[in-house]
């Protein structure tokens, strides 16, 4: 009996079309949960107050960021809606938050305006429409005007290039943050890895000029300030104080009592403390109340 042979040309053949299919696996791998340019802060207006990114790339595997950050999103449900909104969402716009969101960058704008950003590997098409049927069966009218969902109190959601997702209290602060910027201080705020970034503008009567954040789990954190004076080379110990007591007011999901101050110079003031997992998690939970809080507010007025 003849064994049946095969040619190493066949073998050859099998061979690559096995290393094109895992390369093509890989490659989608990589496109769909690693590989992300931030782009959310360029899609921030150029003047605000305060600035927050989360890196939320671990999202999925992090608990407070799931049941703190894509827990708002279930507020304000009716007891009828028995299925997760972010589940409903999901089957209306194909929109999987707790998988393809990157990254969220939360701005509180003069005026006392906000707005909110997420980044990540989103789909366009068909979102405005399946949030406005969304929210339209659970008794919430939403409108399409100018390629946004808008509410009657002006809170508008809106898509933009590049897997962006936005939410505003004003339609026209929605709109604008539709095209990306070079936004000045943008870069200071893409920096990946598990943890929070934040830039907060003191007003100008004020010693303290800019205030810098950026906190990991686990670690040691040093926020960096920038002084002015009216008078270079005062460097008053009392102001040099109230310049950091001013610094634990700039970012007010972080408890004070985290903080120290740790140096001063002529231009540059040093706080510093240290961050538990629990202390993390009870800080996205104040930064993620912070955000029900101005959405509340909104509606309110």
């Amino acid at each position: 009996m003849e064994r049946s042979s095969v040619s190493p040309r066949t073998i050859l053949i099998a061979f690559l079309l096995s290393f094109v299919a895992a390369f093509g696996v890989a490659l989608f791998i990589y496109s769909r949960f690693v590989a992300y340019e931030p782009l959310a802060a360029r899609h921030m207006p150029e003047k605000v107050l305060m600035a927050v990114r989360v890196d939320v790339q671990q999202a999925v595997v992090f608990e407070p960021f799931r049941l703190h950050l894509l827990g708002l999103l279930e507020r304000g449900r009716g007891q009828a809606q028995r299925e997760p909104r972010v589940k409903n969402l999901e089957r209306k716009t194909t929109l999987e938050l707790a998988v393809d969101a990157r990254e969220m960058v939360y701005a509180v704008l003069p005026e006392g305006e906000w707005l909110l950003v997420a980044g990540g590997m989103f789909r366009q098409d068909g979102v405005i429409d399946g949030v406005v049927r969304l929210f339209g069966e659970e008794g919430v009218l939403l409108q399409e005007r100018n390629g946004l969902a808008v509410h009657a109190s002006g809170i508008s959601f809106g898509v933009a290039e590049g897997g962006i997702l936005l939410l505003g209290s004003k339609e026209a602060i929605v709109h604008e943050a539709q095209t990306a910027s070079e936004v000045s201080w943008a870069k200071k705020l893409d920096q990946k890895g598990l943890g929070l970034h934040a830039l907060s503008w003191a007003r100008p009567s004020t010693i303290l000029k800019r205030a810098a954040l950026r906190l990991a789990v686990g670690e040691p954190f040093q926020s960096q300030g920038e002084l002015f004076f009216s008078n270079e080379g005062q460097d008053d110990g009392n102001e040099l104080q109230k310049a950091g007591d001013m610094m634990k007011k700039a970012f007010p999901f972080v408890k004070p009592e985290a903080f120290k101050l740790t140096a001063a110079e002529k231009s540059q003031i040093s706080i510093s403390g240290e961050l538990s997992r629990e202390a993390f998690s009870n800080l996205i939970e104040r930064f993620a109340s912070d955000i029900e809080t101005r959405f509340a507010a909104t509606l309110e007025d």
